[in-house]
Protein backbone atom coordinates (compact mmCIF):
# COMPACT_ATOMS: atom_id res chain seq x y z
CA UNK A 1 0.00 0.00 0.00
CA UNK A 2 1.19 3.86 -0.77
CA UNK A 3 0.62 6.21 1.90
CA UNK A 4 -0.15 9.51 1.43
CA UNK A 5 2.44 12.26 0.74
CA UNK A 6 4.41 9.39 -1.53
CA UNK A 7 5.14 9.66 -5.82
CA UNK A 8 4.52 5.73 -6.98
CA UNK A 9 5.63 4.72 -10.38
CA UNK A 10 4.92 1.27 -12.01
CA UNK A 11 8.25 0.44 -13.80
CA UNK A 12 10.09 -2.38 -15.95
CA UNK A 13 13.61 -3.47 -15.43
CA UNK A 14 15.03 -2.89 -18.60
CA UNK A 15 11.66 -4.18 -21.13
CA UNK A 16 11.66 -7.40 -20.77
CA UNK A 17 11.33 -8.28 -16.88
CA UNK A 18 8.43 -8.57 -14.42
CA UNK A 19 6.42 -4.89 -13.34
CA UNK A 20 8.71 -2.56 -10.86
CA UNK A 21 6.65 -1.23 -8.07
CA UNK A 22 9.18 1.66 -7.15
CA UNK A 23 7.79 4.73 -3.77
CA UNK A 24 9.42 7.71 -3.39
CA UNK A 25 7.94 9.70 -0.21
CA UNK A 26 8.29 12.79 -0.24
CA UNK A 27 9.54 13.85 3.10
CA UNK A 28 13.05 15.07 3.06
CA UNK A 29 13.37 12.92 6.21
CA UNK A 30 13.16 9.49 4.62
CA UNK A 31 13.52 8.41 1.01
CA UNK A 32 12.39 4.76 0.49
CA UNK A 33 12.14 2.35 -2.66
CA UNK A 34 9.72 -1.11 -2.50
CA UNK A 35 10.23 -3.22 -4.93
CA UNK A 36 7.89 -6.36 -5.93
CA UNK A 37 9.76 -9.25 -7.28
CA UNK A 38 9.24 -10.79 -10.85
CA UNK A 39 5.78 -12.75 -10.97
CA UNK A 40 5.19 -15.93 -12.16
CA UNK A 41 1.78 -15.96 -14.39
CA UNK A 42 -0.21 -18.87 -14.24
CA UNK A 43 -2.16 -17.58 -17.32
CA UNK A 44 0.69 -17.05 -19.53
CA UNK A 45 2.54 -20.59 -18.60
CA UNK A 46 -0.40 -21.60 -19.68
CA UNK A 47 -0.01 -19.81 -23.22
CA UNK A 48 3.40 -21.20 -23.46
CA UNK A 49 2.59 -24.50 -22.16
CA UNK A 50 -0.03 -24.88 -24.81
CA UNK A 51 2.47 -23.35 -28.06
CA UNK A 52 5.04 -26.13 -26.50
CA UNK A 53 2.89 -29.01 -26.70
CA UNK A 54 1.40 -27.88 -30.05
CA UNK A 55 4.90 -27.72 -31.17
CA UNK A 56 5.61 -31.31 -30.03
CA UNK A 57 5.14 -32.92 -33.56
CA UNK A 58 6.79 -30.59 -35.67
CA UNK A 59 10.32 -30.95 -32.71
CA UNK A 60 9.56 -34.91 -33.05
CA UNK A 61 9.98 -34.45 -37.02
CA UNK A 62 13.54 -32.82 -36.07
CA UNK A 63 14.44 -35.11 -33.59
CA UNK A 64 13.79 -38.11 -36.16
CA UNK A 65 15.05 -36.79 -39.07
CA UNK A 66 18.74 -35.78 -37.21
CA UNK A 67 19.04 -38.68 -34.46
CA UNK A 68 21.29 -40.76 -36.76
CA UNK A 69 25.00 -42.23 -35.67
CA UNK A 70 27.70 -39.99 -38.05
CA UNK A 71 28.58 -42.15 -40.52
CA UNK A 72 24.99 -42.17 -41.42
CA UNK A 73 22.81 -39.30 -44.04
CA UNK A 74 19.89 -37.20 -42.40
CA UNK A 75 16.73 -39.63 -42.58
CA UNK A 76 12.87 -39.07 -44.03
CA UNK A 77 11.37 -42.00 -44.24
CA UNK A 78 11.06 -45.11 -41.72
CA UNK A 79 14.10 -47.11 -40.93
CA UNK A 80 11.62 -50.03 -41.36
CA UNK A 81 8.99 -49.63 -43.80
CA UNK A 82 10.36 -46.99 -46.01
CA UNK A 83 7.34 -44.92 -45.65
CA UNK A 84 7.87 -41.29 -45.81
CA UNK A 85 7.59 -39.01 -42.85
CA UNK A 86 9.50 -35.90 -42.88
CA UNK A 87 10.81 -33.14 -44.94
CA UNK A 88 13.93 -32.32 -45.67
CA UNK A 89 15.96 -28.63 -45.02
CA UNK A 90 13.59 -25.83 -44.48
CA UNK A 91 10.28 -28.27 -45.42
CA UNK A 92 11.39 -30.23 -42.27
CA UNK A 93 9.31 -27.43 -40.23
CA UNK A 94 5.90 -28.24 -42.65
CA UNK A 95 6.41 -31.59 -41.05
CA UNK A 96 4.85 -33.58 -38.29
CA UNK A 97 5.02 -36.87 -36.37
CA UNK A 98 2.38 -38.47 -34.22
CA UNK A 99 2.61 -37.92 -30.24
CA UNK A 100 2.81 -41.79 -29.72
CA UNK A 101 6.47 -41.76 -31.57
CA UNK A 102 5.34 -44.52 -33.64
CA UNK A 103 5.39 -44.77 -37.69
CA UNK A 104 2.15 -44.12 -39.14
CA UNK A 105 2.20 -47.21 -41.26
CA UNK A 106 3.70 -49.84 -39.17
CA UNK A 107 3.30 -48.86 -35.76
CA UNK A 108 7.36 -49.14 -35.23
CA UNK A 109 8.60 -46.87 -32.91
CA UNK A 110 10.43 -44.03 -34.40
CA UNK A 111 11.38 -41.82 -31.73
CA UNK A 112 10.77 -40.55 -27.52
CA UNK A 113 7.34 -42.56 -25.96
CA UNK A 114 4.22 -41.42 -26.39
CA UNK A 115 3.88 -37.53 -24.99
CA UNK A 116 7.11 -36.90 -23.34
CA UNK A 117 8.46 -34.57 -26.57
CA UNK A 118 5.25 -32.75 -25.33
CA UNK A 119 5.91 -32.68 -22.27
CA UNK A 120 9.07 -31.40 -21.98
CA UNK A 121 8.15 -29.01 -24.91
CA UNK A 122 5.24 -27.09 -22.77
CA UNK A 123 6.89 -27.19 -19.38
CA UNK A 124 10.66 -25.49 -21.05
CA UNK A 125 8.06 -23.19 -23.07
CA UNK A 126 5.55 -22.34 -20.54
CA UNK A 127 8.37 -21.38 -17.75
CA UNK A 128 9.90 -19.23 -19.97
CA UNK A 129 6.61 -17.51 -21.16
CA UNK A 130 5.33 -17.03 -17.43
CA UNK A 131 8.67 -15.92 -16.32
CA UNK A 132 9.83 -13.62 -18.96
CA UNK A 133 5.96 -12.27 -19.57
CA UNK A 134 3.95 -10.91 -22.60
CA UNK A 135 7.39 -9.37 -24.53
CA UNK A 136 8.71 -9.91 -28.12
CA UNK A 137 11.59 -11.19 -26.39
CA UNK A 138 9.58 -14.40 -25.31
CA UNK A 139 9.23 -15.62 -28.84
CA UNK A 140 12.93 -15.67 -29.24
CA UNK A 141 13.55 -17.72 -26.27
CA UNK A 142 10.39 -19.86 -27.17
CA UNK A 143 11.92 -20.65 -30.61
CA UNK A 144 15.15 -21.33 -28.85
CA UNK A 145 13.73 -23.48 -26.34
CA UNK A 146 12.02 -25.89 -28.94
CA UNK A 147 15.39 -26.26 -30.84
CA UNK A 148 16.78 -26.98 -27.62
CA UNK A 149 14.19 -29.69 -27.08
CA UNK A 150 15.15 -31.26 -30.09
CA UNK A 151 18.80 -31.11 -29.73
CA UNK A 152 18.71 -32.55 -26.15
CA UNK A 153 17.04 -35.54 -27.58
CA UNK A 154 19.03 -35.87 -30.41
CA UNK A 155 22.45 -35.45 -28.48
CA UNK A 156 21.39 -37.89 -25.88
CA UNK A 157 20.04 -40.46 -28.70
CA UNK A 158 23.44 -40.08 -30.86
CA UNK A 159 25.60 -38.18 -29.20
CA UNK A 160 25.58 -35.06 -31.82
CA UNK A 161 24.55 -31.74 -32.39
CA UNK A 162 23.76 -31.15 -35.66
CA UNK A 163 24.59 -27.95 -37.28
CA UNK A 164 21.14 -27.56 -39.10
CA UNK A 165 19.56 -27.35 -36.07
CA UNK A 166 21.94 -25.07 -34.42
CA UNK A 167 21.54 -22.78 -37.05
CA UNK A 168 17.90 -22.65 -37.22
CA UNK A 169 18.02 -21.47 -33.56
CA UNK A 170 20.37 -18.92 -34.13
CA UNK A 171 18.80 -17.99 -37.74
CA UNK A 172 15.45 -17.67 -35.96
CA UNK A 173 16.37 -16.13 -32.61
CA UNK A 174 18.55 -13.07 -33.83
CA UNK A 175 15.78 -11.77 -35.69
CA UNK A 176 13.29 -12.17 -33.01
CA UNK A 177 15.99 -10.63 -30.38
CA UNK A 178 16.39 -7.73 -32.51
CA UNK A 179 12.22 -7.38 -33.45
CA UNK A 180 12.26 -6.91 -29.33
CA UNK A 181 14.80 -4.12 -29.57
CA UNK A 182 12.55 -2.59 -31.93
CA UNK A 183 9.57 -2.81 -29.92
CA UNK A 184 11.04 -1.28 -27.03
CA UNK A 185 13.63 -3.18 -25.17
CA UNK A 186 17.26 -1.59 -24.61
CA UNK A 187 19.65 -2.06 -27.42
CA UNK A 188 22.15 -3.34 -24.54
CA UNK A 189 20.60 -6.47 -24.29
CA UNK A 190 21.02 -7.27 -27.73
CA UNK A 191 24.54 -6.61 -27.59
CA UNK A 192 25.22 -8.35 -24.43
CA UNK A 193 23.59 -11.09 -26.30
CA UNK A 194 25.51 -10.87 -29.44
CA UNK A 195 29.05 -11.34 -26.58
CA UNK A 196 27.28 -13.63 -24.57
CA UNK A 197 26.78 -15.81 -27.68
CA UNK A 198 30.57 -15.04 -29.13
CA UNK A 199 32.57 -15.57 -25.63
CA UNK A 200 31.09 -18.79 -24.69
CA UNK A 201 31.22 -20.34 -27.69
CA UNK A 202 35.04 -18.89 -28.40
CA UNK A 203 35.14 -20.65 -24.29
CA UNK A 204 33.43 -23.58 -25.90
CA UNK A 205 35.75 -23.84 -29.00
CA UNK A 206 39.36 -23.43 -26.98
CA UNK A 207 37.85 -26.14 -24.79
CA UNK A 208 36.82 -28.75 -27.62
CA UNK A 209 41.31 -28.76 -28.64
CA UNK A 210 42.29 -30.18 -24.67
CA UNK A 211 42.52 -33.75 -23.58
CA UNK A 212 38.79 -35.20 -23.65
CA UNK A 213 37.42 -31.83 -23.58
CA UNK A 214 34.16 -30.76 -25.28
CA UNK A 215 32.86 -31.67 -28.81
CA UNK A 216 32.96 -29.28 -31.76
CA UNK A 217 28.90 -29.68 -31.30
CA UNK A 218 29.05 -28.26 -27.76
CA UNK A 219 31.04 -25.09 -29.12
CA UNK A 220 28.28 -24.13 -31.86
CA UNK A 221 25.92 -24.70 -29.11
CA UNK A 222 27.40 -22.31 -26.49
CA UNK A 223 26.84 -19.72 -29.48
CA UNK A 224 22.73 -20.70 -28.87
CA UNK A 225 22.60 -20.75 -25.19
CA UNK A 226 25.03 -17.61 -24.88
CA UNK A 227 22.85 -15.77 -26.58
CA UNK A 228 19.62 -16.13 -25.20
CA UNK A 229 21.23 -16.16 -21.49
CA UNK A 230 23.50 -12.96 -22.45
CA UNK A 231 20.31 -10.88 -23.50
CA UNK A 232 19.90 -10.54 -19.67
CA UNK A 233 23.64 -9.59 -19.04
CA UNK A 234 27.30 -11.24 -19.16
CA UNK A 235 26.67 -12.72 -15.96
CA UNK A 236 23.75 -14.74 -17.03
CA UNK A 237 25.59 -15.77 -19.84
CA UNK A 238 28.40 -17.20 -17.35
CA UNK A 239 25.85 -18.41 -14.69
CA UNK A 240 24.47 -20.23 -17.65
CA UNK A 241 28.02 -21.92 -18.46
CA UNK A 242 28.63 -22.52 -14.67
CA UNK A 243 25.24 -24.35 -14.40
CA UNK A 244 25.93 -26.35 -16.88
CA UNK A 245 29.01 -27.65 -15.97
CA UNK A 246 27.41 -28.05 -12.73
CA UNK A 247 24.61 -30.05 -13.64
CA UNK A 248 26.41 -32.51 -15.44
CA UNK A 249 29.07 -33.82 -13.15
CA UNK A 250 26.33 -35.27 -11.01
CA UNK A 251 24.56 -36.91 -13.65
CA UNK A 252 27.43 -38.39 -14.69
CA UNK A 253 28.74 -39.70 -11.34
CA UNK A 254 25.42 -40.95 -11.03
CA UNK A 255 25.49 -43.03 -14.27
CA UNK A 256 29.10 -44.37 -13.62
CA UNK A 257 27.56 -45.56 -9.67
CA UNK A 258 24.71 -47.28 -11.76
CA UNK A 259 26.73 -48.83 -14.30
CA UNK A 260 24.99 -47.03 -16.94
CA UNK A 261 28.49 -45.86 -18.05
CA UNK A 262 31.97 -45.94 -17.49
CA UNK A 263 34.91 -43.54 -16.40
CA UNK A 264 36.04 -43.28 -20.09
CA UNK A 265 32.22 -43.35 -22.08
CA UNK A 266 31.62 -39.98 -23.24
CA UNK A 267 28.68 -37.99 -21.71
CA UNK A 268 26.26 -35.64 -23.97
CA UNK A 269 26.70 -31.84 -22.82
CA UNK A 270 24.14 -30.73 -24.67
CA UNK A 271 21.34 -31.12 -22.69
CA UNK A 272 22.82 -29.90 -19.27
CA UNK A 273 24.31 -26.94 -21.40
CA UNK A 274 20.40 -25.60 -22.38
CA UNK A 275 19.16 -26.78 -18.91
CA UNK A 276 21.64 -24.43 -17.42
CA UNK A 277 20.92 -21.28 -19.75
CA UNK A 278 17.45 -22.03 -18.91
CA UNK A 279 18.28 -21.90 -15.13
CA UNK A 280 20.22 -18.73 -15.47
CA UNK A 281 17.62 -17.18 -17.86
CA UNK A 282 15.14 -17.83 -15.23
CA UNK A 283 17.34 -16.69 -12.27
CA UNK A 284 18.30 -13.34 -13.85
CA UNK A 285 14.79 -12.37 -15.89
Amino acid sequence: MVGRGADAALTRRGADAAWTLVVHADSPRRVSSVRMAPVFSPLWFGVGAAVGAVAGPVVRAAIFRYAVPYDEPWRTNCPTCDTPLVRGNWRLLRSALPPSGRCRNCRQRIGPPIGVVELVGAAVVGVLAAVVGPHPVTLAFAWAALIGVALGFVDVAVHRLPDPLIITGLVGAVPLLAIAVIAGAPPKHLLTAAIGGLATGAIFFVMAFLPRGMGLGDAKLAVLTGLCAGWFGGWAALYAWVFGIVLAGPAALLLIITRRARRRDSLPIGPFMLLGALAAILLFA
